[in-house]
């Protein structure tokens, strides 16, 4: 076509097609499976994310795929394999030291934030070729948890050592807890039976120092072991002698202010043991005896106390009460 001055005019490129537009039917279900597929990411989301990606990125490939995968379109951009492009829900990142002796994986937030961080330190230096070194504890694994800031730890911590078979009941279990003065450590081990706890101090007249505290499994924290003797005379193989108390167990704590005494009387029932718990405070001396001879007849339960300082120092007072009755009358002793 010719314009008014007799030359061709230029006519423009002729417009593109008209992208189809989904129906409401069609995005409200592509939208409910986005959710299904990325952690609760709707279709909305992903395409309000789209818009702040660079085209052709990693990152914007990642998120088309998955536009398209919820649409059930079969095209698909190419990625790089990183864990870290996972859509919705967060992100998890391994990473593993020169040697292979350590294993870090870290979880992270949909925001990018640091949510968990398992560190997995191999301890065994046991070489399976020459049959020489030690199966250490394993493989020990920690968990560190992240407030939502991704960089303030949590207060709880723990840790899990394998040793190496496929029970779990003899694998080390831990906990770590951290405070404004302290961190605080425990492990069990269940091979040994021995519940270790340690302190280490931060702040105050404790600070830089620790304290290391074992005892076995099921019995009380803190009980030091100081003797066990067999009060018995009995000789099953003549039929003589006395069985007497039994065998005698004394145990205390590290202050050396508590004492229990344990007479086994060679049942296996409990109830019959004769126990004495010896308290020794500023004032006084506290002893409580179970299944005692009474003074008064039978047998029961009798407390002492004997006075040091003050104004009853040098006097004791005793309660006594047979099992089942209340403690009766003071029976008060005069040792001056």
């Amino acid at each position: 076509m010719k314009n008014a001055g007799g030359s061709f005019k230029t006519m423009g490129s002729s417009p593109s097609p008209m992208k189809a537009k989904a129906s409401n039917e069609v995005w409200n279900k592509a939208n409910e499976a986005s959710k299904e597929q990325n952690s609760g990411t709707s279709l909305n989301d992903l395409v309000a994310k789209r818009k702040t990606l660079e085209k052709g990125s990693n990152d914007y490939n990642t998120n088309q795929n998955a536009i398209n995968k919820a649409m059930g379109n079969s095209k698909r951009h190419d990625t790089t394999t990183s864990s870290d492009n996972k859509i919705g829900g967060g992100s998890k990142e391994v990473k593993t030291s020169d040697n292979g002796k350590v294993v870090t994986t870290t979880s992270k937030r949909a925001d990018d934030t640091k949510k968990k961080e398992s560190i997995a330190t191999n301890t065994s230096t046991y070489d399976a070729n020459t049959g020489k070194g030690s199966s250490g504890k394993g493989v020990v694994t920690v968990d560190n948890k992240y407030k939502a800031d991704g960089e303030t730890l949590k207060r709880r911590s723990t840790s899990t050592a394998d040793m190496g078979t496929d029970e779990k009941s003899d694998d080390i279990k831990g906990s770590t807890s951290r405070g404004g003065r302290r961190t605080k450590t425990r492990s069990k081990d269940p091979n040994t039976g021995k519940v270790t706890t340690t302190k280490e101090f931060h702040k105050g007249k404790k600070a830089g120092t620790s304290q290391v505290k074992e005892r076995e499994v099921g019995k009380i924290k803190g009980k030091v072991p100081i003797s066990t003797t067999n009060r018995s005379t009995y000789d099953p193989k003549t039929g003589k002698g006395s069985s007497g108390l039994g065998m005698e167990t004394v145990t205390g704590n590290k202050k050396g202010n508590k004492r229990t005494t344990t007479h086994s009387m060679g049942t296996d029932t409990k109830k019959d043991d004769k126990v004495t718990k010896t308290k020794i405070g500023k004032n006084k001396q506290t002893t409580k005896r179970t299944n005692a001879d009474l003074h008064s007849g039978g047998v029961g339960t009798s407390k002492t106390k004997e006075y040091t300082r003050g104004k009853k120092a040098g006097t004791s007072e005793t309660k006594e009460r047979q099992k089942g009755k209340l403690f009766g009358k003071k029976v008060e002793v005069d040792y001056s």
